[in-house]
């Protein structure tokens, strides 16, 4: 790559990873962007499994990528012709790889999409006046792009984090447009209760809220999918012991439920999650109500 060209990725890569530590109150992270102008597509379903909308794929090669409906023993032909297309044109060459990496690392980020979430909001720490002290979102992505041991065919790491950026927004904004607000937790454990089941009625549970005396430590039963849930709801600042584990437990038992959960806003002691680890209850947070039912698939096998 020219020095030009290579000082060029640069400044656009600074200037990404400025938009994403910059978050005004009540926004969200800002687009990421490869030096075009950002543009939204209808998608195919032929074109969707290449790009969901990539807002940095200019509309000629979006049109190419949807012309790729081939068996997939023929794709790698297919994409070889249309680089060589545009062999000339080195923007449109690394357009066409993000586009062809993006399902992949789309179905990654939307596997680990709650625990991600969790972990960069709790990256931000603040002091008693509400203003930032440390903020370790940066080392969060890395250590996520580490975890999941994603072998990139062609993307440099900025442009792999721009994806994992992407897709999030995705993901958050999706979750918005079905009521689903985790910055929105009432002031009360009781509320909080039917908060829970709210929202999960609103990702296809059917659930009731238990009348508190004679609830066996149940707060909430979910079902769905012939699941019956039991769960318990802890709006923590702090941490939640083994009790909660032994309470949920007991009543997923006495209420002849399938699964038993508690739901908390804090974090979870090590002899929770011990007890937990042993009796099979699944130890969740607010961020896993989107996809609890992906959620308990996972943890069970």
């Amino acid at each position: 790559m020219e020095g030009y060209e290579a000082i060029l990725l640069m400044g656009v890569a600074c200037c990404l990873i400025a938009l994403f530590f910059y978050r005004p109150e009540g926004g969200k992270f800002g687009e990421p962007s490869l030096g075009v102008k950002a543009r939204e597509f209808t998608v195919t379903e032929r074109f969707g499994r290449y790009c969901d909308g990539l807002p940095f794929v200019d509309e000629d090669i979006a049109v190419e990528l949807s012309r790729l409906n081939i068996p997939d023993r023929q794709a790698a032909t297919s994409i070889d012709e249309l680089r060589r297309k545009f062999s000339g044109n080195k923007l449109k060459l690394r357009q066409i790889d993000l586009a062809l990496e993006f399902p992949a690392i789309s179905e990654l980020v939307e596997k680990h999409s709650s625990a991600l979430i969790l972990n960069l909001e709790r990256a931000v720490k603040k002091n008693e006046y509400g203003a930032v002290v440390a903020d370790n979102r940066q080392d969060e992505i890395d250590r996520f792009i580490e975890s999941v041991e994603y072998r990139t065919k062609s993307l440099r790491y900025l442009e792999f984090q721009e994806l994992i950026l992407l897709k999030l927004d995705k993901i958050r904004n999706s979750q918005r447009e079905r009521g689903f607000d985790p910055s929105s937790l009432p002031s009360n454990g009781i509320e909080f209760e039917h908060w829970v089941a709210r929202n999960l009625q609103n990702f296809g549970w059917d659930t009731s809220v238990t009348q508190g005396s004679g609830d066996n430590g149940v707060d909430v039963v979910a079902r769905k999918g012939g699941i019956g849930v039991a769960i318990q709801c802890k709006l923590y600042a702090g941490s939640v012991g083994n009790k909660a584990v032994q309470e949920i437990y007991a009543g997923m038992k006495h209420m002849r439920l399938d699964r038993a959960v508690v739901i908390s806003t804090g974090q979870y002691t090590r002899a929770a999650k011990a007890l937990a680890a042993t009796t099979g209850v699944s130890l969740l947070s607010e961020h896993d109500i989107p996809d609890m039912e992906n959620v308990l698939e996972r943890l069970s096998s």
